[in-house]
């Protein structure tokens, strides 16, 4: 039986981060609003310092999800400067090889757990309207679908699905 752990990052895992975020965006380029095209280039100091400056702001944490002690997935969570008591969840992905073990499950468990640290009463994401699995997935999170569709970028007829779920202590 495999073993899930979930664990904030550090700003020594920029390396990791940068690994699992290129992954993600060549294995579903749809469902972000970045591109791999737009970030293979980004130098390391680049990479170090995006999550150096996410974690000292004190408003965002990045979690990376662990199958068996290797690296497979991750959440960035941040707290909305214009919406009261709202986390965001950006960048949420799981690779293939750990899908449909809990993984996802653990990652958005891990979100809600840091939300309620910062007496978030919600969280918010936005899902590529083609995903219909993620879409599912969110939905038996307890997210629900809010608000009109929104481009996924300029340029594309992709429209990503606002959703929103409340938290309970």
């Amino acid at each position: 039986m495999s073993s899930i752990s979930i664990r904030a990052i550090t700003a020594n895992d920029w390396q990791t981060y940068k690994t699992l975020r290129l992954q993600s965006l060549q294995d579903a380029p749809n469902a972000f609003g970045s591109t791999y095209a737009e970030e293979v280039g980004r130098s390391d100091e680049v990479w170090a310092t995006r999550v150096q400056n996410a974690l000292a702001s004190q408003k965002a944490q990045i979690f990376f999800a662990l199958l068996d002690g290797q690296a497979c997935g991750l959440v960035w969570c941040k707290s909305l400067d214009d919406v009261e008591a709202t986390v965001a969840l950006y960048q949420m992905w799981v690779a293939p090889q750990a899908r449909r073990c809990g993984v996802g499950s653990a990652l958005i468990h891990a979100a809600i757990a840091w939300a309620q640290s910062k007496a978030a009463q919600c969280l918010q994401l936005e899902v590529t309207t083609n995903e219909t699995a993620a879409m599912r997935f969110y939905q038996q999170h307890g997210f629900v679908a809010c608000g009109a569709h929104i481009a996924l970028r300029n340029n594309s007829n992709l429209r990503m699905q606002p959703m929103l779920r409340l938290i309970t202590n």
